[in-house]
């Protein structure tokens, strides 16, 4: 066990650079690598390595035998006295005069073994062997057609789950396949590899976690943290289960209860359940204020369970609240641009709140977040005019009404509300995505 806790480490610093890699290429990859440096750390390294630890430890036992021999010498002539030599001593010396000569035998048994694996440099003599890996890519690639052939197909499924659960040990320590990233050639999308860096580092996390609340069961930060970890895998009955225990411990623990909102809320929005969204994750947020009136995410939830269900002006007060207590806290200006957007089609609005949003989250350093907000206003379209472009024209190109594109751009450019044909070459218009 204790080697398996040392290989482990070592096994996932290999590894690591080989996740980008798709399964089947992988595999290929791996397989490769194994029958080359197999036979040449089996027959090469490893004869070498024991022939040099040998010949140590054959002049080692040869210098130790001598100095036994002449302490032997000295004994007998210090004792002798021109007696006679006692039967013990005379046995000693026959042993230790034999110990030369097998040290002898060994060292030529030694050059004689590193003479025949330094010549070998294949485990299989018939090198037709060495392209059986290259059947792995058109046997992953005929796997939806093999289904009919059970034991084909379960074969190469087992291989996979085989694979991927050694993955998972390389890169975690727990042997199992990933729910997230173990994929097999049937599936919807086989091709899918940009979870496992994160997965496999929160599951990491998640570990360590585990191991400081089995030493203290009361840590409400490892519970949070774990969950939090648990949410980012989509593991939502772990999370609320863990946000939950923070609870539990401290009854009036605010981030517990608008977390466990949080999750109540994405997994209703999930399954498509309005009772959960109202009840859970609703309750959870407003027990959050009531414990802290001056919470800003509390209300910003709330005003999140709002929109979901569809209650506009009550969302935007929620919001508003949040921003009013807390003018830096960047999620009620990214939220509240959502609700500008998609429940009031204003556009105008909607940009001025991602972008203060994006530029909070950036000073926070909060990367994620921030290019997540980015992505949101790259979806607002500006489209530069030119030579012959009208606005009807650019309006069924982009499937929008007239009135739209005049609506959010008249204050830019005044006169296109007075006369929709008079637009100029080299006008940046903004092409509305929010109605």
């Amino acid at each position: 066990m204790l080697m398996v806790n040392l290989l482990q480490p070592i096994t996932r610093s290999i590894w690591e650079p080989l996740l980008a890699v798709s399964m089947p290429w992988q595999l290929l990859v791996v397989t490769l690598a194994f029958l080359f440096f197999t036979p040449l750390f089996l027959l090469r390294i490893l004869p070498w390595l024991l022939t040099n630890l040998l010949k140590i430890i054959l002049a080692i036992a040869e210098a130790t035998a001598q100095l036994l021999l002449w302490c032997l010498g000295w004994i007998v002539q210090t004792i002798g006295g021109g007696g006679r030599t006692p039967p013990i001593i005379n046995l000693v010396d026959d042993i230790l005069a034999e110990i030369p000569l097998s040290i002898r035998k060994a060292k030529d048994s030694s050059a004689k073994l590193s003479a025949t694996t330094y010549t070998k440099r294949w485990i299989f003599r018939k090198k037709i062997l060495y392209a059986l890996p290259l059947l792995v890519i058109p046997m992953w690639f005929m796997r939806p057609w093999l289904g009919s052939i059970t034991p084909v197909a379960s074969l190469i499924d087992g291989t996979i789950t085989f694979w991927c659960s050694f993955e998972h040990w390389a890169m975690t320590g727990q042997w199992a396949p990933s729910k997230l990233t173990c994929t097999y050639p049937d599936d919807p999308s086989p091709w899918s590899y940009t979870l496992k860096g994160k997965e496999y580092r929160y599951k990491r996390e998640i570990l360590e976690y585990t191991r400081t609340i089995e030493t203290n069961s009361k840590d409400i930060n490892a519970y949070y943290n774990r969950a939090n970890r648990y949410l980012e895998l989509d593991d939502m009955t772990s999370a609320i289960k863990d946000f939950t225990r923070t609870i539990d411990i401290d009854p009036k623990y605010v981030p517990g209860y608008t977390a466990r909102g949080n999750t109540y809320l994405k997994l209703g929005i999930k399954l498509g359940d309005r009772n959960r969204v109202k009840k859970f994750a609703y309750d959870d947020f407003k027990k959050s204020v009531e414990i802290d009136t001056k919470y800003a995410p509390g209300y910003v939830g709330r005003g999140d369970v709002n929109r979901y269900l569809g209650d506009k002006e009550a969302a935007l007060k929620e919001y508003n609240k949040a921003i009013k207590l807390d003018s830096k806290y960047a999620p009620a200006y990214f939220n509240r641009g959502k609700l500008y957007c998609d429940r009031f089609g204003n556009q105008e609005a909607a940009t001025q709140d991602y972008e203060l949003a994006a530029k909070l989250f950036q000073e926070q350093g909060q990367d994620n977040r921030y290019k997540e907000v980015i992505s949101f206003i790259r979806k607002f379209s500006i489209y530069e005019v030119r030579e012959g472009d009208g606005l009807t024209k650019i309006a069924q190109n982009y499937n929008v009404p007239e009135d739209s594109i005049i609506s959010i751009n008249q204050n830019t450019y005044p006169s296109i509300a007075t006369n929709r044909d008079d637009i100029k070459v080299g006008w940046r218009l903004k092409i509305p995505v929010c109605r």
